[in-house]
């Protein structure tokens, strides 16, 4: 090959690196739409740049569009072609795309940076109507900046949204899909800010802790493995953010759909204020959502209504068309605090309910206004959230049936005194109760139940199911044991005994009868039958009542938790008279002068006094 071949050829690369550096030094610019009337995108005379003022240009695909004509009637843009930018921004404008069967593809991906925004800054609407082809994004904004109002309306047409769409920022925002439009993302937010609290932070060596402060502290960082003493936290900041947003979806009709393909947060991340309902996704006649991996309710001001259409989290059922129905598959997770206007199925997923981080000050459920059914490959997770004087339950509020199956998973949140700096414990006592869930009536029970986050030598927390709610009742270690000595004794007997029976308070006063508190009704140093007897006469002669202050449950001799104290209660506390516990101090005496009931008493009370009972008020 000759000189002149060589040369040719580095002619040739060296004009090729030219034009590639000049693309790659080209400077992206800003255009905006000129004309307030119906135009063609590909009409240099519908643009001018915002750079110079002059030039009209068709905006390139390193360039940004702007629409800012404060329109108080829409204008259509045509498109004769694909087209290709940057960013789009819809600031104050009303403004109709016509595809013409093309796709508009905005490519900025730079993270925190959206390619769409509809509605900037406050005081500025913004509304964007698609048409009759594709819009492609990265990450979309409606509703930008607090005071902003953006809307987007997909009317038969695909919005393909690769990374974080958000319904309402800090501004206000509105999604509606319809005539058999469909709209896609990789992650999706309905309302994503009202009333943050600032949060605190200390410092511990190079990590950051956040204190969410009402009567405790949620500790992160350093802390949450080291939680050594901090420093004392300053007063309590009540300074809120002003930013707060409102958020609406709408899925209109049986074609129109909205997928979500990962994890899908409705409501505002912080409710500081529960005055109304601030994020709605709505299913009308026949709309469907379907969530990949995770629907949360962000705060209580998230609603899903699915009343006119069908959602789906994780793996969809062909066979399930059930409208006015969210229904969790496997691989899928209802999470948060929230409201579901419908009935909610859970078929191998799983629903978890709580708030992250807990700030709030008062308790949050989950709210389903029609039935919850759970099969029985199903999970339900709640936490309970220990205060200084009380505990918050993230429960369930079930304005319908609970059909119950599965596995019931109970939380007991690690918290942490502002005062001492150490973890506050579960503050109950003995026979008190926590509502769990709340229902019209229920079917069923769950096949098992797991508590973490809790330990106890001489307590457990046990499930009790009664006609609207599912509770969970702090009971003794051991069945039978009333008074939570560890041991099944005369003692719990009495417990039993004085809670047996029609209450005649009129007649009965309980200084004027034998009522020792071992159960030795004949004093004769031996708790047996003979005490029975006794105590039998003084029920014929008294029909004795509880006594007074006596605790529902175990200690109040209630020991299947039915709500009713009758020979049932005995034949546990008979079953297990007697039972090893732990050792208790001055017990030993007390349990060798108690010998086992007789068989015989054992066989009379369970069947002649078992049709006795008193239901519990």
């Amino acid at each position: 090959m000759g000189f002149s071949h060589l040369r040719v050829i580095r002619g040739v690369v060296f004009g090729i690196a030219l034009v590639l550096t000049a693309r790659s030094m080209a400077v992206a610019q800003n255009y905006e739409w000129l004309n307030p009337q119906s135009g063609a995108y590909y009409d240099p005379a519908n643009w001018w740049s915002l750079a110079d003022g002059t030039s009209t240009v068709v905006p390139g695909p390193a360039d940004s569009a702007f629409f800012s004509l404060n329109q108080s009637s829409p204008h259509t843009v045509a498109f004769s072609g694909n087209a290709l930018l940057d960013s789009l921004m819809v600031r104050n404008d009303q403004v109709a795309f016509d595809l013409g069967g093309h796709a508009l593809t905005l490519s900025r991906a730079t993270d925190y940076l959206a390619s769409l925004v509809i509605g900037e800054s406050n005081g500025q609407r913004g509304d964007l109507h698609l048409a009759n082809g594709i819009l492609e994004s990265q990450i979309s904004t409606i509703g930008y900046l607090q005071g902003s109002v953006g809307n987007v309306s997909v009317d038969g047409a695909q919005w393909i949204n690769h990374r974080l769409m958000q319904v309402g920022s800090s501004g206000e925002g509105s999604l509606t899909i319809s005539s058999g439009g469909y709209v896609e993302s990789n992650r999706a937010i309905v309302g994503y800010r009202y009333g943050l609290p600032q949060p605190w932070e200390v410092e511990q060596q190079t990590s950051s802790s956040r204190i969410y402060s009402l009567d405790y502290i949620t500790w992160a960082g350093n802390f949450a493995s080291n939680p050594q003493p901090p420093p004392p936290p300053p007063s309590r900041r009540d300074d809120v953010a002003d930013a707060s947003s409102v958020a609406t979806v709408t899925v209109d009709g049986a074609t129109s759909t909205w997928n979500v393909k990962n994890n899908l947060y409705v409501g505002p991340r912080h409710a500081w204020e529960y005055d109304s309902y601030k994020s709605v996704v709505e299913l009308t006649n026949g709309g469907q959502l379907n969530v990949g991996r995770e629907l949360q309710f962000s705060s209580r001001l998230g609603v899903l209504d699915t009343r006119g259409g069908r959602a789906v989290v994780g793996d969809a059922d062909p066979t399930f068309d059930q409208t006015g129905t969210l229904y969790v598959g496997r691989g899928g997770t209802l999470s948060g605090v929230g409201y579901v206007d419908g009935d909610v199925v859970v078929a191998g997923g799983t629903v978890a309910v709580g708030r992250e981080p807990k700030t709030a000050v008062d308790n949050e459920p989950l709210v389903i206004s029609g039935d919850l059914t759970l099969s029985a490959d199903s999970l339900l997770s709640l936490d309970i959230l220990p205060r200084y004087h009380d505990q918050l339950v993230d429960g369930v509020q079930i304005g319908g049936i609970a059909n119950l199956a599965g596995t019931l998973q109970i939380d007991v949140a690690e918290r942490f005194s502002t005062e001492t700096h150490l973890p506050l414990e579960l503050n109950l006592e003995l026979g008190s109760e926590l509502t769990l869930l709340e229902f019209a009536g229920y079917t069923g029970q769950f096949d098992d139940v797991i508590i973490s986050g809790w330990e106890s030598d001489d307590r457990r927390l046990l499930p009790v199911y009664h006609d609207d709610n599912l509770s969970l009742v702090m009971s003794t270690l051991i069945d039978g044991d009333a008074n939570g000595d560890n041991l099944v004794d005369g003692r719990d007997f009495v417990a039993w005994a004085s809670a047996f029976g029609a209450a005649d308070v009129e007649r009965f006063d309980p200084y004027s009868v034998p009522y020792p508190d071992d159960g030795d009704y004949n004093g004769d140093g031996v708790i047996d039958g003979q005490d029975y007897a006794v105590w039998e006469e003084i029920l014929d002669q008294y029909s004795i009542p509880p006594v007074p202050n006596v605790t529902m449950g175990a200690a109040g001799g209630d020991f299947n938790h039915d709500g009713v104290v009758d020979g049932n209660d005995y034949l546990i506390w008979a079953s297990n008279f007697n039972a090893p516990g732990a050792e208790i101090p001055g017990s030993a005496a007390v349990s060798a002068a108690t010998p086992e009931p007789a068989a015989a008493l054992l066989l009379a009370v369970g069947v002649g006094i078992v049709t006795v009972s008193r239901r519990r008020r």
